[in-house]
């Protein structure tokens, strides 16, 4: 079954062990599709949506961390990271965005006048788009062919900016960028047909440190836990739960 916008789940501990102080809340936007349940990395994921009639799956996560001041731009630390799969090999039919800082939750995929970050699917191909770089790293499809892979975007508040995939460091720059956004959007965002493919998230973190330099990275081999700098954690085990808080 999928799962509406209408139904947004906090997590549902009442203690606070670690940096935030209320759970993140993970949207889909009204009037878009959602997810599905299916099989993930670790345990279950949540798999784009597609009924025949909504051409796309929108959502935002929005935090709330303990420093209501963080915000997703060069003065800030912060790591964002996911497992990225797709559910099928058909190449995407037209340019479609996956993933990308947003001003607030409520504007979504696509909309945005600042690229902040992006995951976009075309074709055959992957691009990663930095803030510095809005042209981005042509990443192959095939890269997926083994299953999900772990995706980072990573600040390290010095006005630097770095996407990882799979281990390695795809995209390096520099950027400028001092808006105000404090959300993410992800999904699948355009048209499609029955037959092509679904994207899946899984193990959804976001923190308010740079959990990864240099030009790797060891993936992850299990679900993550939280911790002091935790700002949402969603292990997409068939529903939008944050984990954050312990």
């Amino acid at each position: 079954m999928p799962i509406g916008f209408a139904k947004n789940i906090l997590a549902g501990s009442s203690a606070s062990a670690f940096a935030n102080t209320q759970a993140a809340t993970w949207t889909v936007l009204s009037s878009h599709d959602g997810f599905s349940n299916t099989d993930g990395k670790f345990n279950n994921s949540l798999m784009t949506d597609f009924d025949g009639s909504a051409d796309d799956c929108d959502s935002t996560i929005r935090i709330y961390p303990a420093n209501t001041n963080f915000r997703f731009n060069k003065n800030f630390a912060y790591t964002i990271e996911f497992f990225l799969g797709f559910s099928n090999g058909s190449n995407v039919t037209q340019s479609h965005d996956i993933f990308e800082i947003t001003a607030d939750h409520t504007e979504g995929l696509d909309d945005t006048t600042t690229v902040n970050g992006r995951i976009s699917a075309n074709g055959a191909n992957v691009f990663f788009a930095t803030e510095g770089d809005t042209g981005g790293v042509t990443y192959s499809r095939s890269n997926f062919s083994g299953g999900p892979i772990h995706v980072a975007l990573v600040s390290d508040g010095s006005g630097n900016q770095a996407w990882y995939a799979d281990g390695s460091r795809v995209m390096n720059t520099t950027y400028t960028t001092t808006a105000s956004a404090e959300a993410v959007a992800l999904g699948f965002r355009g048209s499609r047909n029955a037959s092509s493919p679904r994207i899946t998230f899984d193990e959804i973190r976001i923190s308010d440190i740079a959990r990864y330099s240099g030009t790797s990275l060891t993936v992850p081999t299990s679900a993550f836990t939280t911790d002091a700098n935790t700002l949402a954690l969603l292990h997409c085990d068939g529903n939008l739960n944050d984990s954050s808080r312990g």
